[in-house]
């Protein structure tokens, strides 16, 4: 508000305007509270709309919320708890996550053994601060699935391959826990689903190409849209994943560049920043009706958690995958995110983009000068 007085004045200065008619800062603020008042803000609420705000933040999509839990989890999963720990992680699972007992129950009394290294790995990944829709994908298949083994009553499972390939390429991670322990975390399930629930937010196309944007046969259907989590630095920091972008000291960050799955480039975007989440949203958003069904990106667990704080509704039918190349360096983010671990995705190739510029490279091409 000071540097806004200043300014002020000094355009008065510029125009001749006498200083006695100059506002002092005091004066300026004044005016400027009373006239919050007169709009009767709720300024404990904030500047948000109660239609389009987001209904859900990040806690309350990650699959066990309560991060004392999710700690204890991680204990266990890794070495023996005391009968303190095992106590108090019941307690917190009955209060917080009741899914999680059966399996809880299950480990803690049989202890640690071979056989039960399946049921650790799972623990392991319920432990990560990941939204619970990157492991379980909430679509019609998955209902199917679910239905289906329901009906059996978890029993005799492989004897159904139809179920048990919806199983292997939907829920990879709970293919061990079903035929283990002959139980689904249904819970999981339905808050995977809730987490996507946010009803549709409508921006009409209103604004220009971006300059640094060239999609020659993709032309703009909408307007990015402003959200209430562009307001807020957090996307960052939400997830545990600990990948961190490089910047070559003389390069620039280099192009985000669209693959369809057949090889074909459709176009590109220059990045400001080394591996921009932002840029593939904005890419995604406006040039696409629906999101694509599934979309493969080097950076693609942070960027799905941006996704689903800004329009949950605009990727509630897409799978978010991390490429076979950068995988290796993402190591604390679910391996729902790991594209090998569905089945279906073992013939394809993830790294067009990588070949692609790599050939550009050897013909001295422009490319030269980027990087990414």
């Amino acid at each position: 508000m000071y540097n806004f007085t200043e300014v002020y004045n000094a355009h008065l200065a510029d125009g001749a305007i006498p200083e006695c008619l100059h506002l002092s800062y005091r004066r300026f603020r004044d005016a400027v509270l009373c006239f919050m008042e007169l709009l009767q803000l709720d300024l404990a609420e904030g500047y948000s709309c109660p239609v389009c705000q987001d209904n859900y933040n990040h806690s309350e999509r990650v699959l066990v919320s309560h991060a004392p839990l999710r700690k204890l989890l991680v204990t266990l999963s890794t070495n023996a708890v005391t009968p303190a720990e095992a106590a108090e992680m019941v307690k917190l699972a009955q209060q917080h996550s009741p899914f999680l007992l059966p399996l809880l129950r299950g480990i803690l009394r049989e202890g640690r053994t071979q056989e039960k290294e399946p049921q650790h790995s799972l623990l392991r990944e319920i432990s990560k601060n990941t939204p619970a829709c990157s492991i379980i994908h909430p679509n019609t298949r998955v209902d199917t699935l679910v239905q289906g083994l329901e009906a059996l009553n978890y029993r005799d499972v492989e004897g159904h391959p139809c179920l048990m390939k919806i199983l292997a390429e939907e829920c990879p991670l709970f293919f061990d826990l079903v035929g283990a322990m002959g139980t689904f975390p249904q819970e999981a399930n339905q808050k995977a689903r809730d987490t996507l629930m946010k009803p549709p937010f409508h921006t009409p196309l209103t604004v220009p190409e971006h300059p640094g944007d060239y999609f020659p046969n993709m032309p703009l259907v909408k307007d990015r849209g402003i959200f209430d989590a562009d307001m807020s630095r957090e996307d960052s920091r939400l997830i545990d994943c600990k990948k961190m972008a490089t910047r070559h000291p003389s390069l620039i960050p280099g192009v985000s560049t669209l693959f369809c799955g057949h090889g074909e480039c459709l176009g590109f975007a220059i990045m400001e920043q080394v591996e921009s989440v932002e840029v593939a949203f904005r890419i995604l958003r406006t040039r696409f009706q629906k999101c694509p069904e599934l979309v493969v990106y080097d950076n693609a667990c942070q960027l799905h958690t941006y996704a689903l704080r800004r329009d949950p509704h605009f990727v509630k039918d897409s799978r978010f995958l991390v490429d076979r190349l950068h995988w290796r360096n993402h190591s604390g983010c679910s391996e729902g995110y790991n594209l090998d671990a569905y089945p279906q995705n073992m013939c394809l190739n993830s790294q067009l983009a990588e070949q692609t510029c790599s050939a550009e490279k050897n013909e001295g091409a422009p490319q030269l000068y980027e990087q990414g």
